[in-house]
C-alpha cells in the first residue's frame, strides 16, 4: 500500500479524482493551514509521499515521516523546505 498525503490545497481538486482510488493507493487530503508542527508530525508519520504547495515545513516534519520516499512541491522553487545546506 502507498499512502499519499496532500498537506494543503494546491488550487486543483486532484484529491477528488477517482483515479487515486486504485487498489493499493491511499490518498489523503487535509487543509493543514494553521496546524502546528505537533499536529503535522502526527499526520505525516505514515506517509510514503507528501505533496505541498506554498506551506513551509520544518525538518522535524520531514523526519517524522519514517517511510517517506518522495516530497513533492507542487509549485516552483525549493525554499518551502528548511534544510541544513543552502547552496545559494
Amino acid at each position: 500500500m502507498v499512502i499519499i498525503k496532500l498537506l494543503e490545497p494546491i488550487g486543483k481538486e486532484i484529491y477528488k479524482n477517482s483515479e487515486f482510488k486504485r487498489e493499493g493507493i491511499v490518498f489523503e487530503y487535509q487543509d493543514t493551514r494553521g496546524w502546528n508542527d505537533s499536529k503535522l508530525v502526527e499526520y505525516v508519520k505514515d506517509a510514503h509521499l507528501l505533496v505541498l504547495g506554498n506551506r513551509p515545513i520544518s525538518s522535524q516534519i520531514i523526519h517524522a515521516a519514517k517511510v517517506l520516499k518522495l516530497l513533492v512541491v507542487a509549485f516552483t522553487g525549493f525554499f518551502n523546505c528548511l534544510h541544513k545546506y543552502n547552496y545559494l
